[in-house]
């Protein structure tokens, strides 16, 4: 057993800092068009902090493609359902295959956090079904 020394009668400061504990997707893979969930958990932020989320293809262009802004963490989560509707305008730069990996980023400005999310597979072409 060991001793531990020392003066228990002061304030012990504790700081908890805040961070982002996760960032991803409601799933691996969508179709250009759909709507999906980002979810966003962190730890020890105060509600109404502001969250800003942007979007990047794994390949090709660097520079974001979307940007929302002006989110809100309630409970140390904030969930958005967005619709992923990027045209090859928005796309410019980015290979034109069948299936795209991308990525989101979400920053809490006011703690300097960032959290890169997984990946998600879009797939930008239509389903053609044969028979």
């Amino acid at each position: 057993m060991s001793k531990h020394f020392g003066d228990v009668d002061r304030p012990h400061i504790i700081t908890l800092r805040p961070e982002i504990v996760r960032a991803d997707w409601s799933r691996a893979r969508s179709w250009n068009g759909e709507a999906i969930e980002l979810r966003v958990e962190t730890r020890w932020v105060p509600d109404g902090t502001e969250l800003h989320i942007e979007f990047f293809a794994d390949e090709g262009r660097r520079d974001a493609i979307e940007q929302l802004r002006g989110l809100a963490i309630r409970g140390n989560r904030c969930v958005v359902r967005h619709v992923i509707d990027w045209s090859y305008r928005h796309l410019e730069g980015v290979p034109r295959h069948a299936q795209v990996r991308f990525h989101f980023d979400a920053s809490v400005p006011r703690f300097d956090l960032y959290q890169r999310s997984p990946g998600l597979y879009l797939d930008r072409v239509d389903y053609v079904h044969s028979s």
